[in-house]
């Protein structure tokens, strides 16, 4: 199964091309004539997008398969770097991207020391920051490295084999690290081939050690996701995405991500991430396990895939709130703003949490349906102060239940209860605006390329190269699909501008969508110009199927074009010129019929 990210939304794309090619035929007319309003006005609804995306994901995700990937390294035995199990290990991870990903990941060994690479393409086609997972493939000395880092890159696979079932806007990079217990080598050389690329990094995740927890701490603090609060760091650059991570596992997962600053964490300069932030790369993130002070196997030959203390919830839960948090930022559509759905089943008593992270100030509205309870809804800020609240009585209709002005970036939460004495169903759906990057430009008004798209049209074909990129058409080419048909063409009449669609006929009256393209007719009508004559039967007849010609008779045979359709008659030729006579002569002798009767009678 391939789901394509872009084609989900593509009639959303078609529907604002097709304005803007309507505005370049306008003289005074420009982009800037089409208002934010307007498009939204028209767009179809898509406000489930993201949320089937997620769904599929944490349908797909198998904390078998993750726990089955660390057991083949670690049984493999422990694999420093230069040995001979060094070298199974990444042969093993080669092959495991390829496989798992059914040959759409681009395998690479990259540095001296001979770290993996693998590369999911994005479909967008254009200078673009990238999303990036890893963990490093060695361990040390007698030790099996099932935790350190067996964890990591088992989810890098685990994680390869789901979002490749997708297709994404931008790549996705699955690394497995080489040498990162001699000194965080492989890392290093990665780095800076990166670096000197010029590769930008949206985030990266870094994996390392997940399997012992702390025992004794919340529940929900059992993973941590410690984010670069360096000097100069915005939350945007890595704060966000822990609290992203945090947001995914409470919202889909069990909720065990406790975001950490780094300034609070000890071994913050001691796993890959740390290659990545030397190279300028601030934009990191490091998964590790709550439990490192109780973990006894460390650097051991007891770090193994079955040592009773590893609770592999850990690494399942890890790879959902990472995978999610990819698979949430990737899918974002232009033009919509962020909607997120949830439903569930309270019983008296009972309360459900949501998180939301916010990166922009936004309006936060918050729709809602119950039945057979009363409810109480919440909005809480990072800060753990209550925004707003509303009791309901039991209600069958959606409602707005929050709508509020938030300004701070953060985790935000809504809470609902169930305050009455009946089991409560409800679903809630919360809209807001997001700026990931924080350049003061909503996320809805913009996508993963510059504006300077939005007024450029390389190939003259009267689709913005923005548009083309939005549709994965070409911006160099006027038909894409090489099908005789422009792509401007394509999407003012609702084809495929990617697929080879000239012999088709949309609309199936006998003309192919190629014909109708040269003819100018519509190829989603049979009657382009509305005269009740199908256009088929028009062209067949020489007949003009752009502009009412109905009425007319050519051959002169007292039949208009109309009639002659519905006798299916040739209306250029006079086939019974005969015809007016004998009706004139039929005429005349029921006449002189009458005639003779009626004398007769009055004899």
């Amino acid at each position: 199964m391939k789901i394509n990210i872009g084609n989900m939304a593509q009639r959303s794309v078609y529907i604002i091309a097709s304005l803007i090619i309507i505005s370049m035929v306008v003289p005074t007319a420009s982009l800037d004539f089409v208002s934010s309003q307007e498009v939204t006005e028209i767009l179809p609804t898509e406000e489930n997008h993201g949320n089937e995306i997620i769904e599929e994901l944490v349908s797909q995700l198998s904390g078998h398969l993750v726990k089955q990937h660390i057991k083949e390294l670690s049984e493999n035995g422990s694999r420093p770097y230069g040995s001979y199990q060094n070298i199974i290990a990444r042969r093993y991870i080669e092959s495991q991207l390829q496989v798992l990903s059914e040959g759409k990941i681009d395998v690479s060994i990259l540095g001296t020391h001979k770290s993996v690479v693998g590369r999911l393409p994005g479909w967008l086609d254009v200078n673009a920051p990238v999303l990036m997972v890893g963990g490093h493939l060695d361990s040390v000395q007698d030790a099996p490295g099932a935790n350190d880092d067996g964890t990591g890159v088992a989810i890098v696979l685990e994680l390869a084999r789901i979002l490749s079932k997708f297709e994404w806007p931008l790549d996705i990079y699955f690394c497995a690290w080489n040498a990162e217990e001699n000194g965080l080598i492989g890392s290093s050389e990665v780095a800076d081939i990166f670096a000197a690329q010029e590769i930008e990094i949206l985030q990266y995740f870094n994996v390392d050690m997940l399997l012992v927890e702390d025992i004794e701490a919340p529940p929900d603090e059992r993973i941590l996701a410690v984010y670069n609060n360096g000097h100069g760091v915005t939350y945007h650059e890595s704060h966000y995405f822990a609290d992203l991570m945090r947001m995914m596992s409470n919202n889909y997962g069990q909720n065990l991500i406790l975001p950490l600053p780094s300034t609070s964490f000890g071994a913050w300069t001691r796993s890959d991430h740390w290659s990545f932030i030397v190279e300028g790369y601030q934009n990191t993130l490091f998964a590790f396990e709550s439990g490192v002070h109780r973990d006894s196997a460390y650097h051991q030959p007891t770090d193994a895939w079955d040592n009773p203390m590893y609770n592999y919830t850990m690494t399942e839960e890890t790879a959902l709130s990472i995978g999610l948090s990819i698979a949430f930022t990737l899918s974002r559509q232009y033009d919509v703003l962020t909607s997120l759905e949830y439903n569930g089943v309270l019983q008296p008593g009972e309360s459900k949490q949501y998180y939301f992270a916010m990166t922009t100030e936004t309006d936060f509205v918050v729709n809602a349906t119950w039945n057979k309870s009363e409810v109480e809804f919440k909005l809480v800020s990072p800060n753990e102060a209550e925004i707003a609240g509303t009791l309901k009585d039991s209600s069958g209709n959606s409602e707005i239940i929050l709508n509020e002005t938030l300004s701070d970036w953060g985790l935000y939460k809504v809470l609902v209860e169930n305050t009455g004495i009946n089991e409560l169903e409800y679903t809630i759906t919360a809209r807001y605006e997001s700026d990931v990057n924080n350049d003061n430009v909503p996320d809805s008004q913009q996508f993963w390329f510059d504006d300077s798209y939005w007024s450029m049209d390389q190939d003259a074909d009267g689709l913005v190269d923005a548009i083309e990129l939005l549709l994965q058409t070409s911006p160099l080419l006027e038909d894409s699909d090489f099908d005789t048909m422009p792509d401007a063409y394509e999407v003012q009449n609702d084809l495929d501008p990617l697929e080879n669609d000239a012999e088709y006929d949309l609309d199936q009256d006998g003309l192919s969508n190629l014909r109708e393209f040269e003819l100018g007719t519509n190829p989603n009508s049979v009657d382009s110009d509305q005269d009740q004559m199908d256009d088929y039967w028009e062209v067949q007849h020489n007949l003009d199927p752009l502009r009412d010609d109905s009425m007319e008779d050519p051959d002169g045979d007292f039949l208009t074009n109309l009639d002659e359709y519905l006798l299916d008659r040739d209306p250029h030729l006079n086939e019974d010129i005969h015809i007016p006579f004998l009706v004139v002569g039929s005429l005349i002798g029921i006449v002189i019929l009458g005639l003779v009767v009626k004398q007769k009678r009055s004899h």
